[in-house]
């Protein structure tokens, strides 16, 4: 099929959406979800009120039901493209203030790139690079959040052409080293201190628990039929519960007087349903950024099929936490 790259850069590219406010103010009953899903048991978010960072665009957002005329997931679906199977790559945070119970939250979204990139899943695979902005009430900056999502064509769409085509390679993002036996985290040599991590069973328990606590009802998490037809060996974990346990885990190294300043990750390869995955990391660096005492992380997580699939950095506060 034809698809012309060039015209919809030139009507989407720099694209940017107004302010849309969430439907909801930030509520203890998601933020309780969203802990129940990664198994988190700290009392800042349960007991005090304090939204975990990597909630803030779900508050900031319409949630999944009913549906919404502007949120990230329908806004990329208006660009055209050959398919309509969306896979999220990647995510950088980075936070400038926290969010409480009874704040509102809003967000704008602009379009930072497309680009057409050939995949194991198709050859004609269209990656959308979007910013979203997450402002307060007062409209304070609250948090910037990057996103890479790819968009593919189901099996069955793709056609009979040239088989040589349809085994187009997996893409390497920029610095992604070839090979499993490379899949480690960034900064492999360096002896820092290793965070507490933990590990988990992809149980179906676990892939509903994501559900739940993402609100995110895209079939390929949970119908094993829809993700085997998309290409995928079987359902596999989302974009919410990797950020919310990579999340839990800088979170408790930190502590309570810590504020998580960024995250970013790669999602290389997908954690599927039976996987028991380790959650790790390490320091990197220690530092000051101004008045703070900062650390630089090394954060992943692993699974026994691929090593380390979710390779990710991470930058703490560790002092004077932010009003």
């Amino acid at each position: 099929m034809t698809f012309d790259l060039g015209a919809v850069r030139a009507r989407w590219e720099g694209y940017e959406t107004e302010l849309v406010w969430g439907r909801y103010p930030v509520e203890h009953d998601p933020i309780r979800r969203h802990c129940h899903m990664v198994d988190d048991t700290n009392p800042r978010y349960l007991e005090r009120g304090e939204c975990p960072p990597v909630m803030v665009d779900y508050f900031a957002s319409a949630g999944a039901w009913p549906p919404a005329e502007l949120d990230i997931i329908t806004f990329v679906r208006r660009i055209p493209t050959p398919g309509d199977r969306l896979v999220n790559l990647g995510h950088e945070f980075e936070w400038h203030r926290a969010a409480r119970v009874g704040d509102r939250l809003g967000a704008r979204h602009r379009v930072r790139s497309i680009e057409l990139r050939a995949t194991r899943l198709d050859p004609l695979s269209v990656w959308i690079s979007t910013e979203t902005t997450i402002v307060n009430q007062a409209r304070e900056s609250v948090a910037t959040r990057l996103n890479q999502i790819m968009v593919h064509r189901a099996t069955a769409e793709q056609g009979t052409g040239d088989p040589a085509e349809r085994r187009a390679p997996e893409p390497h993002p920029p610095g992604r080293p070839e090979g499993r036996a490379r899949l480690r985290p960034a900064g492999d040599s360096t002896n820092g201190e290793s965070l507490p991590g933990f590990a988990l069973p992809l149980t179906m328990t676990r892939m509903a628990l994501q559900v739940s606590g993402t609100q995110d009802f895209y079939p390929v998490h949970h119908d094993r039929e829809f993700a085997r037809q998309g290409g995928h060996a079987d359902i596999f974990i989302n974009t919410g519960l990797i950020r919310g346990l990579l999340c839990r885990l800088v979170g408790d190294w930190a502590g309570d007087d810590g504020f998580v300043r960024k995250l970013g990750f790669q999602m290389r390869r997908p954690h599927l349903l039976g996987d028991t995955i380790t959650v790790a990391g390490r320091v990197a660096r220690r530092w000051r950024d101004g008045a703070h005492g900062a650390a630089d992380l090394d954060v992943w997580i692993e699974n026994p099929r691929d090593g380390v699939a979710t390779p990710g950095r991470a930058t703490v506060w560790l002092a004077s936490r932010p009003a």
